[in-house]
């Protein structure tokens, strides 16, 4: 315990010496660099000779107009024998660097500019990270400088490394490099293909942010300038875009994903906000790297990152109220998940600010993590897709029923108004019955007449509560039926709560037998009568008329449903099956009834449905499977 405090405090508390260099593949050199601040972009180690040098770099006040500094640090070959070595930097942040190799008596060996993020491919070692190499003879000493324009105040890293180190370095790295960008590719077209398959806009939204991020990893790793002929300042806008993209995303798949908009209202708002504070930097920031302007790139970088921890535990904040208020297990392992992510992103950040001193390791830690997330979160997504669907169709089914009650309500009152006639018929008669029996005219032809009377009207008030409980029934069964019974259901029951007389006729002879859910068939016919009805009496239309047909093609019955009541506006026509949406007054209609008879035909029938304008209205056409004769099964 005793050395360790003595190394900790050697290291990191006494100033900067030389680093000896003997028989080790690698040295860190963080604890050897001194630091002073750059005063002319001009400047050269030899008009160093009166600045001030500090071991910690958090003690420099930089140069406002270049916000530039020196790093110089003192290497020496203990051995006997020439040696090429590396200094290699993992980090790249760095807008800028100028290399200067000098031996003890201050003599030039070799300058490197280095304004590219990455060496170029004829660079003394063909890597992917900044390499500078340089050839230490036996028992020299030489002095390394770099002029480093940084976009943040963390420290800059660097490794001294030799040529067999640096082989083994990068097998590994693109071993690691491969499986994570494999990982993420992967991910991104499994998950593309889940949304073209379920239209859930949740996996869009997670393809966009991990495409994202997969974009900025390749530019941060050095992919781009690599195996590409993209410029600086083109790669800095993929790479910008990527970051900025990846942090956008995140929230609107979170949003969408536990429904913040209506569950969380004030998080759904902060997080808007911050898109379009995020939106307006990236703009402001592509501005600047056109203009090639490091000051202002530094600038917007710097306001960027500020931001993010908020918005950070924004989105955890609202992950929190999601798990808490609906007990959502879900949304907990996502608040976990991201968790464990925004940490080692907040680490960044800080290094980012030189408030920690974690510069080494943390970008491999947060790629490491991001490849892990996807993977769990692809899992996550799924579980939470599913939950979804079961959801969307708990309240369809509810919806349909709702849409039912709805009619039965109009109904109710109808029946309650045509009742009294035929109750009052069947009184008549027997008071016409009581009549002739006190005055002794009652013989056997008259009482038969009497109760034949009784039975018919009796017959007609049971047909018209059949009807109606046909129609009300909640159980959904297949029945068998044609198509005559189904246009006649349909009719009577629109014949009881019609405000508007209407002609209604149907092709007798295409009369067909069908094997389906009758009830539900029946609603879709009453859901396109009733919109007709309400078109006529919109456009008063002097003679309202509807015309229904139904012909057998293969496995399939396609009906067709026509009315003259003048069509649908052409400005509504790709919205009329959005769940809400209504031209009526909100006293006449809730916007449901043609996505109901979207869900109904599609779903439940396994067709299709379409509506046109015609000449004189509206044409209603779809089909539906005949289940007797497919071997389909409701879904």
């Amino acid at each position: 315990m005793r050395t360790l405090f003595l190394w900790l405090f050697l290291t990191f508390f006494l100033s900067a010496g030389t680093l000896e260099i003997g028989d080790r593949d690698s040295y860190w050199v963080l604890p050897y660099c001194e630091y002073t601040k750059v005063n002319r972009m001009s400047d050269t180690p030899k008009d160093l000779v009166n600045s001030l040098w500090v071991s910690d770099k958090r003690k420099l006040e930089l140069n406002s107009d270049n916000r530039a500094f020196w790093i110089r640090l003192k290497v020496k070959n203990q051995d006997n024998i020439d040696k090429n070595l590396f200094l290699m930097s993992k980090r790249n942040y760095v807008y800028s660097m100028e290399y200067y190799l000098l031996n003890k008596d201050k003599v030039l060996i070799k300058k490197i500019y280095s304004r590219d993020r990455m060496e170029h491919k004829s660079s003394d070692y063909n890597g992917l990270h900044r390499t500078f190499p340089f050839l230490l003879k036996k028992s020299e000493e030489v002095e390394i400088f770099f002029k480093v324009q940084s976009f943040n105040a963390g420290l800059i890293s660097f490794n001294i490394v030799n040529r067999e180190y640096m082989t083994k370095f990068y097998q590994d790295y693109s071993l690691l490099k491969g499986v994570y960008f494999g990982i993420m590719l992967i991910m991104v077209l499994y998950n593309m293909v889940l949304y073209l398959f379920f239209k859930f806009t949740s996996y869009l939204y997670y393809v966009f942010y991990v495409a994202s991020y997969f974009f900025y990893s390749l530019g941060y790793s050095g992919y781009y300038h690599h195996y590409t002929g993209l410029s600086v300042i083109s790669i800095d806008i993929i790479m910008s875009v990527g970051y900025t993209g990846f942090l956008i995303f995140v929230g609107f798949f979170i949003k969408e994903l536990f429904f913040l908009g209506e569950e969380n209202r004030f998080s759904n708002r902060w997080i808007l906000y911050i898109q379009a504070y995020l939106l307006l930097i990236l703009l402001l920031k592509i501005i600047s790297i056109y203009q090639n302007s490091f000051i202002y790139m530094e600038f917007f970088s710097n306001f960027q990152q500020i931001i993010i921890p908020f918005y950070y535990l924004l989105i955890l904040y609202s992950l929190y109220t999601v798990a808490r208020k609906k007990n959502n297990k879900l949304a907990f392992w996502y608040l976990l998940s991201w968790g464990g992510i925004g940490a080692i992103g907040l680490l960044q950040i800080g290094a980012f600010f030189n408030i920690l001193s974690m510069e080494k390791g943390l970008d491999h830690i947060f790629e490491a993590s991001m490849a892990f997330e996807t993977l769990l979160f692809s899992i996550l997504l799924s579980l939470r897709i599913k939950e979804m669907k079961k959801e969307k169709e708990e309240k369809e089914k509810m919806l349909i029923q709702q849409n039912k009650l709805a009619s039965m309500g109009e109904m109710i009152v109808s029946i309650a108004h045509q009742w009294r006639q035929p109750l009052a018929e069947i009184n008549g008669v027997v008071m016409n019955l009581d009549l002739d029996y006190q005055n002794k005219k009652l013989d056997n032809d008259k009482l038969q007449l009497y109760l034949a009377d009784i039975e018919s009207t009796t017959q007609h008030l049971s047909e018209t509560m059949n009807d109606f409980m046909d129609f009300f029934n909640h159980k959904k069964e297949l029945n068998h039926f044609s198509v005559y019974e189904l246009f006649e259901h349909a009719i009577k029951l629109v014949q009881m709560s019609s405000r508007t007389e209407v002609e209604m006729v149907y092709d007798m002879q295409s009369n067909i037998n069908i094997v389906g859910y009758k009830s539900e068939l029946v609603q879709v016919l009453l859901i396109i009568i009733n919109n007709s009805i309400d078109a006529f009496e919109t456009s008063k239309t002097p003679n309202p008329k509807i015309e229904m047909s139904a012909i057998k093609i293969d496995n399939y019955i396609h009906f067709t449903i026509e009315d003259n009541g003048g069509g649908i506006p052409l400005d509504i026509l790709d919205k009329i099956y959005e769940p809400y949406f209504t031209s009526k007054p909100k006293t006449k209609g809730t916007g449901l009834g043609l996505y109901i008879l979207k869900i109904i035909i599609e779903k439940s029938m396994l067709g299709e449905v379409s509506l046109e304008n015609s000449k004189d209205g509206v044409v209603c056409k779809f089909k539906i499977i005949d289940f007797v004769l497919s071997e389909k099964k409701l879904v």
